[in-house]
């Protein structure tokens, strides 16, 4: 969680939020090439799983809130979850929620996250 911190101040137009995206997306082994962002986090603002932009003028901004929101949102969804489902969390959670699921330290995400990769056989040990 660290290495994020650099970013809670963050405050930009939609491709510095897309650019951040991506760079977090590859360390959490999620990034998908083929995905076209922008539409992505429209569409999310749209079903609700991220806030309104903040409107400063004519400008547009998005903020750290919107960013461990998104990644939230699209490791659940790789994990199955559906969006109405996700839609309830992401509305009423902090943001300290969404840094602990995505970077678990000693609490209860970073036992279970330690558990199911001490618990999960290799290939090699399984047995066909």
């Amino acid at each position: 969680m660290t290495k994020y911190k650099k970013y809670k101040n963050f405050k930009g137009n939609l491709n510095d939020l897309i650019s951040i995206i991506k760079e977090s997306l590859i360390d959490l082994n999620l990034y998908d090439a083929s995905l076209k962002y922008d539409r992505l986090i429209r569409y999310y603002i749209q079903e609700e799983l991220l806030p309104r932009p903040f409107r400063e003028g004519k400008e547009f901004f998005y903020d750290y809130s919107h960013l461990v929101r998104f990644l939230y949102a699209r490791k659940q969804i790789k994990d199955g979850w559906p969006i109405n489902k996700l839609k309830e969390t992401t509305k009423y959670e902090k943001e300290e929620f969404f840094e602990e699921f995505l970077y678990p330290n000693n609490t209860s995400m970073g036992l279970i996250s330690e558990f199911k990769q001490k618990s999960s056989p290799s290939r090699s040990d399984k047995v066909l």
